[in-house]
């Protein structure tokens, strides 16, 4: 404690706290919201990511353009 602390004694002793019950939980439904929030955006950037580029991923992409040299094209196609 600090009186023992402040005293100068070789003692050291050790309180045992806790946090009320009704307090923690306010204070973890606050983190809870604050750690979704900070994973909203991220997560809508994937997918917007996914949305736009995710046939590249897929593979579909490669059996387009494989499909497409195929064929004979003009260089103005290309």
């Amino acid at each position: 404690t600090i009186q023992s602390w402040l005293g100068g004694g070789n003692t050291v002793s050790y309180t045992d706290v806790k946090v009320a019950s009704h307090v923690l939980e306010v204070y973890i439904k606050k983190l809870q919201e604050a750690v979704s929030n900070y994973f909203e955006g991220p997560q809508k950037h994937l997918e917007s990511f996914v949305e736009r580029y995710g046939y590249i991923v897929n593979g579909d992409a490669l059996s387009e353009i494989k499909e497409y040299m195929k064929a004979e094209h003009t260089f103005a196609e290309f």
